[in-house]
């Protein structure tokens, strides 16, 4: 499957733009949807938690793991949407992200 059409990528590209704009998947191994990060080598198969983070739309997905289960904390989630304007303007100037 094609990155961004999955169920949970999908949910990520909704969420963008609201106030918890990113999907948290806090113990990824107890989630049937997590086959759409990890059968196609876009997580590391040890992955125990993701943030799944859409930026440009729906252009690209900003990919948070961690190997231990509820790593991230809110700080980290307010990190992690701070980091992705910069990645997304970034992308746009070197035509990564058009």
């Amino acid at each position: 499957m094609p990155l961004g059409t999955g169920p949970i990528a999908r949910v990520a590209i909704d969420a963008a733009g609201t106030p918890t704009p990113y999907t948290y998947l806090p113990n990824l191994p107890t989630l049937p949807g997590r086959v759409e990060f990890t059968t196609n080598g876009l997580v590391p198969p040890n992955t125990q938690s993701l943030v799944v983070l859409a930026f440009g739309g729906s252009k690209g997905l900003l990919l948070l793991g961690s190997d231990r289960a509820r790593a991230f904390t809110e700080s980290d989630l307010a990190s992690a949407v701070l980091l992705a304007e910069p990645l997304e303007n970034a992308l746009t100037k070197i035509g990564g992200a058009q």
